[in-house]
């Protein structure tokens, strides 16, 4: 194997529970057990610092939600400009360049909703000029989804590869892999760890559809600002069913995938759904939960291909919430197919794909 590069935009600590920095993490982690000193990993300020000099063949960059020359503005640097004139002449040296391009939110109008409308524009026009510029200097880009190509209007699919989370239990807890199926006659254990901010993830159609249904308990494991700024809006002390949790570490998030006979990730409506592939559903593949989802998304369309749980419409949701202890039965005979994709399914494997892609294109 040849010398190859790992390069991430920001430091890497280990202490964030954001899967925007998870991914990067665990990513890391699997390409240094598998390339041992093969490998140079370069983080943060340092990124493309004295690469082509240490002789390196390949490269793979996790790419974060801005574009470079703001990132190089928030550093403070004299050349804004750097990254793109680094990943040029490493192009230009003949090193093969891989990106996983993690999101395109900004192709839609979310910017325009978050940003007065000149801003939205000049931002969108930014984000416009770099995904030129990625498309023309990296030779393999890896996507969450194929939709995510659509939704940037490409029409050439093939030029582009889907590189899906791993499955692993994080930060190296020692943790069976599927655990032992739960008494049928017990309330229906739905569990949903993420963000509560809308419109993204606005999640009013999961509490509407448990709403006084004693037979399903949900626990929502939320961050603990999101928590005091949505409380409201969300009415959470109508609900009788519902457990809320401030995330405080991992030995409190994997005890909960313990409990859970589901893990759930039911939104409003949005197009942006189309297009993302949640990090949470891959973690809890990883305890073997399986997962219910709303179709036509990203998300259920996975779910449906690789018999990972259930996924349908609102109406068909609801229709299997009424009768929990036959969803139950159903999501426990599912297990065996869980347990089979996430063996399959590491982050080593995805790792390993990266290379094997590199190495092919380098011949």
């Amino acid at each position: 194997m040849n010398l190859f590069a790992y390069i991430y935009p920001y430091d890497l600590d280990g202490s964030s529970n954001k899967a925007s920095t998870i991914r990067p993490t665990l990513m890391l982690k699997a390409f240094k057990s598998i390339c041992n000193k093969e490998l140079i990993a370069q983080l943060g300020q340092k990124r493309f610092y004295n690469l082509k000099e240490q002789g390196i063949k390949g490269l793979y960059l996790e790419s974060i939600n801005r574009p470079f020359f703001i990132q190089c503005l928030l550093e403070k640097r004299i050349n804004i400009f750097s990254d793109y004139l680094y990943i040029r002449s490493l192009k230009q040296s003949g090193v093969k360049l891989s990106i996983y391009y993690r999101d395109a939110f900004w192709a839609g109008d979310l910017l325009f909703s978050l940003y007065f409308k000149p801003i939205a524009i000049i931002l969108k026009l930014f984000y416009q000029l770099e995904w030129k510029f990625i498309k023309k200097y990296f030779d393999i880009i890896y996507v969450p989804s194929l939709d995510m190509i659509d939704y940037l209007g490409e029409e050439r699919k093939s030029s582009y590869k889907v590189l899906l989370p791993g499955c692993t239990p994080p930060h190296n807890y020692s943790q069976p892999l599927i655990k032992p199926p739960k008494v049928i006659n017990q309330t229906l254990q739905l569990l949903y760890v993420g963000g509560l901010q809308p419109p993204l993830n606005d999640i009013s159609p999961l509490l509407k559809l448990i709403e006084n249904n004693k037979g399903i308990n949900l626990t929502l494991i939320v961050r603990k600002h999101e928590l005091s700024t949505y409380i409201d809006h969300y009415h959470f002390n109508k609900y009788k069913n519902i457990t809320i949790i401030s995330y405080q570490n991992d030995k409190t998030l994997m005890s909960e995938y313990q409990k859970a006979d589901a893990s759930v990730m039911l939104y409003n409506e949005h197009p942006y759904r189309k297009l993302a592939m949640p990090y949470k559903a891959f973690e809890s593949l990883s305890y073997g939960i399986p997962l219910i989802s709303f179709s036509n998304t990203s998300i259920g369309d996975f779910i449906l291909k690789n018999k990972l749980g259930i996924c349908g419409s609102y109406d068909e949701i609801n229709h299997l919430f009424k009768t929990p202890q036959i969803l139950k039965k159903s999501l426990q005979a599912i297990i065996p197919e869980i347990k089979y994709y996430a063996e399959n399914n590491t982050w080593e494997e995805k790792a390993k794909t990266v290379l094997k892609d590199i190495n092919s294109y380098s011949q």
